[in-house]
C-alpha cells in the first residue's frame, strides 16, 4: 500500500506521500510523489499503481461548469476516473484516492463521493489512521504544514511496514 496526506494551509494545500511499494510479501521502494494531475485537480493514490497510471494517463477530466458545485465537480471527476479504470479491467477499489482542488483537501469515500473534513487534513492508505490520528495531535503545532507534513509520514513509516522513506512533499 502506501500512505498520502494532505494538510490545507493558509495559502493551498500540502501533499505528502511515502515511497512504499508492494504488498504483504514484497517490499521496495518507488521514490517518486504518489500525486499527479488531470486538469485542475491534484490527486494523490493508495493501492494498485494501475488505477493511478489509467487515472493519470488515460482519463482527460472534464472542465468545471461555472455554476456546479466543487463536491459535484469533483463527484464526475472520480466517476471518470472509476469508468476509465473499469475499461481497463481494473477495479476502482483497489485504489483510494486523495484530492486536492482549490486550496481544500478531500478523501474520496465509498462509491466515488469526495468528503471534505471540517479539520482541513486527509489521509490515505495503510497509515491512514496512524496519519489521521498524528494530524490530529500536531493540529496545533506552531510547525508549518509542510514541516508537519514530512513528520506525520516518516513517524507512520517508523511503525507502519507498509509506508517507507523516502518522503515527498509538495505544496499545490
Amino acid at each position: 500500500m502506501t500512505l498520502v496526506v494532505g494538510i490545507e494551509d493558509k495559502r493551498n494545500v500540502i501533499l505528502a506521500s511515502d515511497s512504499f511499494f508492494g504488498d504483504e510479501s514484497c517490499k521496495d521502494a518507488m521514490d517518486t510523489p504518489k500525486w499527479f494531475r488531470v486538469g485542475p485537480v491534484w490527486v494523490g493514490y493508495a493501492g494498485t499503481i494501475g488505477v493511478a497510471r489509467v487515472a493519470e494517463h488515460v482519463f482527460k477530466a472534464p472542465q468545471p461548469n461555472q455554476k456546479e458545485p466543487v463536491h459535484g465537480y469533483l463527484f464526475r471527476v472520480v466517476q471518470g476516473i472509476y469508468e476509465a479504470t473499469r475499461a481497463a479491467n481494473l477495479k476502482p477499489e483497489d485504489c483510494q484516492l486523495l484530492l486536492a482542488y482549490k486550496g481544500r483537501v478531500y478523501s474520496v469515500a465509498d462509491g466515488g463521493a469526495p468528503v471534505r473534513s471540517v479539520h482541513g487534513y486527509a489521509a490515505v492508505g495503510a497509515g491512514e489512521m496512524q496519519a489521521l490520528a498524528a494530524l490530529a495531535a500536531t493540529e496545533n503545532s506552531t510547525l508549518s504544514a509542510i514541516d508537519r507534513a514530512k513528520l506525520i509520514v516518516n513517524s507512520v513509516a517508523r511503525h507502519n511496514g507498509q509506508v517507507a522513506s523516502p518522503v515527498h512533499v509538495m505544496r499545490v
